[in-house]
């Protein structure tokens, strides 16, 4: 509702001001058909929808992946954080892909875009390389000089920690939007369209980016802030319990049914027919000798 009221309330102000220019940062979320069925891409999608229906308005809706810096990746648990831990949970496979842009980037989007580029136009705003998240994850551990360990996670148990306990990435929509993205992997979006529409020549990659920077200057992951979360809500650890308990057992294959009229003997099944040999196998059979007769 935030997303949406708050777009609908500004550019309706916006137009009545006569306001030269609105940009309005959206999430490649939005794109997807089934954005609809998880709460941040679906807002977003509705405020999109609202302001491409306004002729009165001068707009452009840019669309980021994931937005990160050396800094920071966005909000506490993101990418960098969990790989400061000495096993980093894996939701799935860990093979979704994903295309983050720079912070740098996308500022410098927002500035070209207010100089009249790309006015009623829509924008996939993507890094140029599409990145697996295990190799992201994989990436910042080897920067922060540690060994890759990892540990699975089902996608069933994810979404039903991310209902009880939401933090940072480990929030609905995204765990949602991870299951989609397994289930219909989308192809790699070319940023190039993107880049022409603004004026970039260039978009910084992920090793660029994280060029000189040292293991002391990235972020700690915030455990506590999860143990607070739990410590909070405690009643809401046997609501998950109980969810994942569910969960197992929708997943254990059912026992066969047996059909009682299956396990009656029929009388012809025990009756037994002799065999009668063939003449051939007569003629290979050995003959015994005859017992002596012993002296009396």
């Amino acid at each position: 509702n935030v997303n949406v009221l708050s777009t609908v309330a500004l550019a309706d102000a916006a137009a009545a001001h006569h306001v030269k220019k609105c940009i309005f940062i959206s999430t490649i979320g939005a794109s997807h058909s089934y954005a609809h069925k998880y709460g941040y891409p679906g807002s977003k999608q509705k405020a999109e929808a609202y302001l491409q229906g306004k002729d009165d308005l001068n707009w452009t809706i840019v669309r980021p992946d994931i937005v990160y810096s050396e800094q920071s990746w966005g909000h506490s648990f993101s990418f960098d954080e969990l790989s400061g831990l000495k096993f980093i949970p894996m939701i799935g496979d860990g093979k979704q892909k994903l295309q983050p842009i720079h912070l740098d980037d996308l500022a410098k989007t927002v500035n070209l875009l207010s100089n009249g580029k790309a006015n009623h136009e829509t924008l996939n705003a993507c890094g140029s390389e599409a990145l697996e998240i295990r190799e992201i994850l994989q990436f910042l551990s080897e920067k922060r000089q540690r060994k890759f360990k990892t540990i699975s996670l089902s996608v069933a148990f994810a979404e039903a920690v991310a209902k009880h306990y939401p933090v940072g990435v480990l929030n609905p929509s995204f765990v949602g939007m991870l299951r989609e993205a397994m289930e219909n992997p989308s192809p790699k979006i070319d940023a190039t369209p993107f880049m022409q529409a603004v004026g970039l020549e260039k978009l910084i990659t992920l090793q660029e980016a994280y060029e000189g920077t040292k293991p002391a200057d990235m972020n700690k992951p915030k455990v506590m802030q999860m143990v607070k979360q739990v410590a909070l809500r405690p009643l809401r650890l046997f609501s998950l319990t109980a969810e994942f308990a569910r969960a197992a057992v929708r997943r254990t294959p059912a026992v066969p049914q047996i059909k009682p009229e299956a396990l009656e003997i029929q009388p012809e099944s025990l009756e037994i027919k002799p065999e009668v040999p063939t003449e051939k196998e007569v003629k290979q059979t050995p003959k015994l000798p005859s017992p002596e007769t012993p002296d009396i």
